[in-house]
């Protein structure tokens, strides 16, 4: 099983958070002891609501701010989206996910700028990563997709200029 590390751009915000939640649980446990011994049970009750805050950043911290596992797998095309008239166009499709570690199962992607000549059709085998956690989480690889992976002349046959190769006589 290839499994392929991708950076996230909010891990080291999840570490700032960490260490600003383990701050603020310090100071929390601080305020609440200054607070019993000078008989203040108003900043008692200051200190450990800073100290619960502080608990469920480093909570939310910890959950979002973990690194991603994906796994290289394959997906067949059922349906997409008609291709763009452009150069590029927003992808909408459905595929059967194949992956190590996880079921087969469809799943609906949306890809925002496809550029129309890697434009799949149905039947198509794209390579993707899905997300270890999340299989629903499903990237399509545009980067090894194939150029011009169909045969684009069968749409075209007659549209050429006369003497042309692949002109329909």
């Amino acid at each position: 099983m290839e499994v392929a590390m991708r950076y996230r751009p909010y891990r080291r915000a999840g570490r700032f958070v960490r260490n600003g939640a383990a701050a603020a649980s310090l100071a929390g446990v601080f305020v609440s002891l200054f607070a019993v011994g000078a008989w203040r049970w108003d900043a008692l009750y200051a200190g450990a609501g800073l100290f619960a805050a502080a608990g469920v950043a480093m909570a939310a911290a910890y959950l979002y701010g973990r690194e991603r596992m994906w796994v290289q797998g394959r997906a067949r095309v059922l349906s997409a989206s008609p291709a763009p008239t452009g150069a590029f166009g927003d992808c909408e499709l459905r595929v059967v996910v194949d992956a190590p570690g996880s079921p087969s199962h469809a799943v609906r992607i949306r890809q925002y700028r496809v550029a129309a000549s890697l434009w799949p059709v149905a039947g198509e085998t794209l390579p993707v990563q899905v997300d270890a956690y999340n299989p629903r989480r499903v990237q399509v690889r545009w980067d090894q997709v194939s150029r011009f992976s169909h045969d684009y002349d069968d749409h075209f046959v007659g549209t050429r200029g006369p003497g042309s190769p692949g002109r329909a006589q």
